[in-house]
């Protein structure tokens, strides 16, 4: 029986068909996908905290929690990582290696320093290990250019692998640049014995040649200078101790130092007295009470008459009736005995120098100038004559002297010291030969504390009588008690609010070192202008310089709570000032700081919102501010000074 049927075969599905099924079947997945139940997800991360989230994944992570605890996950991350006990000390070195070799990378340099650190810290046997980090973290030093930290890191690495080229390469890269050339060029050597024509080894070690010799040279230098100099400071010293000039605080020779002999001027250090050609050449200081202003003048020749210098001052400025020339005036000097001496003009400044009284204070000689018979000075005299001024004619004298003597020796009998300080004082005034009168004076100030008087009284007594064993008891009493009194009332208030204030006063390291002898105004004639308290408020004197006319104003009882610009404005229009350009709103108010370098202040602060500013260190007692037309030639050259 034949087979009817046909072997029947599905025809291809054109490309029409073939599109018009996936049309079908994606129109039956989303219609599944509507139909079923819409519930919200609930396991994944909210959408308003799905960065917060993701900062708490270990593998999302970029800083530690604020409270410090890490999630479960991270802490067992970290436990498989660093954990001691889970690994071996070379597995953890790894680590940590691994952990700076990444931060090294993206240049996180301090951060591979750590990782480096914790690596090293681990202390593994294994040197390979521990050379690796010691470079490694060497080199990050010197990426930061902490060469010091550089080199001792790269020759820790080469004391656990002497043959890493690199880490001894760095070593003397890092050497050379803190000037460690021999440390450099052994480094250096060794390496040429493995790479003896390495172009850029021999270039750096002829490098470090060449510096070490340049720094040698300069050594030299500058040894050979000191010398120099030291030799000078010494000549100049022994100059004026052969002269015989006194120094104030200085008791004898052994005492007297350059230190000693430097101007506390502001702006005057740089001129100090020198030697030249065996010739002392000083700076000085000359006054004008009348006008309260002053001159400066550096390097005085000591073999030159004042009247010279004087000569070269006249006209001044400031002195619009041409009342002072060198042939109207007179000049006095405050001796050792706080007294005024008037001097002859025509004499060396060598010769004044060397005066019974005259005594050098702040390394400055310091002159007081004024007009013959004029009423200043007469009020200059006055000021240091007592209140009560004995005149007497001399046939008088002795009778008033008698007199003043019988009372101190009963006020010394009451045990009214100060009385009897005053009345053999003014006793002496009349008669400075009554011994035994100066001998009570002694006694008085010595028990009325008043050391220095005391102490002078004993020292004219000594050069009459030296060998008075009582004397010389006497002297040596005084001195040990004015070493250990302590202030008065007053002044530990007056201090107390310095220290309070925050102010910084010149050559006093510490609180401990500041007492109110650093209070008190060095300038001449000045030191009855000392800072005082009123009703809490600090009032200083204050010295404005005009470097322009070489000129100054010295003003006293300045309150700390008003603006500096307060004070200026009394000051202006000024005499000397022809121009008028000095005013309060054409100024520029600088200081000279404790880095010895101008800073400007604004006048509209108070005084004692300048002396606590950040460089102000008060010198000699006073306040001081150079004054200046802003934007003036002055100025320019004021400041290319500290330059």
């Amino acid at each position: 029986m034949g087979d009817n049927t046909k072997d029947t075969k599905k025809p291809a599905m054109t490309e029409e068909e073939r599109i018009a099924l996936c049309q079908k079947l994606d129109k039956e997945l989303n219609d599944f996908i509507d139909g079923l139940e819409k519930k919200r997800y609930t396991e994944g991360w909210p959408e308003d905290r799905w960065e917060e989230e993701m900062d708490k994944h270990p593998f999302f992570m970029k800083s530690t929690p604020e409270d410090g605890e890490l999630s479960p996950l991270a802490e067992g991350l970290a436990k498989l990582k660093y954990d001691p006990e889970e690994n071996t000390p070379l597995e953890l070195a790894t680590n940590y290696k691994e952990d700076g070799n990444f931060n090294f990378k993206h240049k996180n340099y301090r951060l591979a320093i750590i990782g480096y650190t914790e690596g090293i810290k681990v202390r593994c046997d294994n040197a390979e290990i521990n050379a690796s980090l010691y470079n490694n973290r060497a080199a990050a030093h010197f990426h930061l250019k902490n060469y010091r930290s550089a080199l001792y890191d790269s020759e820790k690495a080469l004391s656990f692998n002497p043959g890493h080229e690199k880490s001894r390469l760095r070593a003397a890269k890092s050497a050379l640049q803190i000037a460690r050339f021999d440390t450099c060029i052994e480094h250096c050597q060794e390496l040429l014995k493995q790479k003896s024509s390495d172009k850029e080894l021999s270039e750096l070690m002829a490098d470090a040649k060449k510096k070490k010799m340049v720094v040698a040279r300069d050594e030299r230098k500058k040894k050979k200078v000191e010398a120099k100099r030291s030799e000078q400071k010494d000549l100049v010293v022994k100059a004026v101790i052969q002269r015989g000039i006194k120094i104030s605080k200085c008791e004898d020779e052994d005492d007297i130092d350059l230190s000693k002999l430097e101007p506390t001027l502001p702006g005057a250090q740089e001129s100090i007295v020198h030697l030249e050609n065996g010739i002392l050449k000083w700076p000085v200081l000359f006054l004008y009470p009348e006008y309260q202003t002053s001159d400066f003048v550096k390097a005085c020749p000591e073999d030159v008459p004042l009247i010279r210098q004087l000569e070269q001052l006249f006209p001044a400025p400031w002195d619009e009736a041409k009342t002072y020339n060198v042939r109207s005036i007179n000049v006095y000097y405050e001796g050792s005995d706080k007294m005024p001496h008037v001097v002859d003009p025509k004499k060396n400044l060598g010769e004044l120098l060397v005066a019974k009284y005259y005594e050098l204070k702040a390394g400055t000689p310091a002159f007081f100038v004024m007009v013959r018979g004029s009423r200043a000075e007469s009020r200059f005299i006055e000021c240091y004559l007592y209140q009560e001024e004995v005149q007497v004619t001399s046939r008088k004298a002795e009778k008033y002297a008698c007199l003043y003597s019988n009372r101190a020796a009963e006020h010394w009998n009451l045990r009214n010291f100060k009385q009897a300080l005053y009345d053999s004082e003014k006793a002496l005034l009349l008669n400075p030969e009554d011994d035994e009168t100066r001998l009570r004076a002694a006694k008085s100030a010595l028990e009325a504390a008043k050391y220095d008087a005391s102490i002078e009284h004993c020292r004219k007594l000594i050069q009459k009588n030296c060998t008075d064993i009582e004397l010389f008891e006497l002297l040596a009493i005084a001195k040990m008690r004015k070493k250990e009194a302590k202030t008065d009332e007053s002044s530990e208030l007056i201090v107390k609010a310095v220290l309070e204030r925050g102010i910084k006063i010149s050559k006093c390291k510490n609180k401990n070192d500041i007492d109110i002898s650093k209070l008190e105004p060095t300038l001449p004639g000045a030191r009855d202008s000392m800072v005082y308290l009123e009703n809490g408020v600090l009032k200083w004197p204050i010295l404005f310089l005009y470097p322009e006319y070489e000129t100054s104003d010295f003003l006293t009882g300045c309150p700390e709570n008003v603006p500096l610009i307060y004070q200026l404005e009394k000051l202006f229009p000024a005499p000397w000032d022809r121009g008028n350009k000095y005013c309060s709103a054409n100024i520029k108010v600088y200081y000279e700081g404790c880095d010895k370098m101008p800073h400007i202040v604004d006048p509209r602060r108070s005084l004692g919102e300048l002396l606590v500013s950040t460089y102000y260190e008060l010198k000699a007692g006073t306040p001081m501010f150079f004054v200046m037309v802003r934007g003036s030639w002055v100025e320019s050259m004021f400041l290319d000074c500290y330059l």
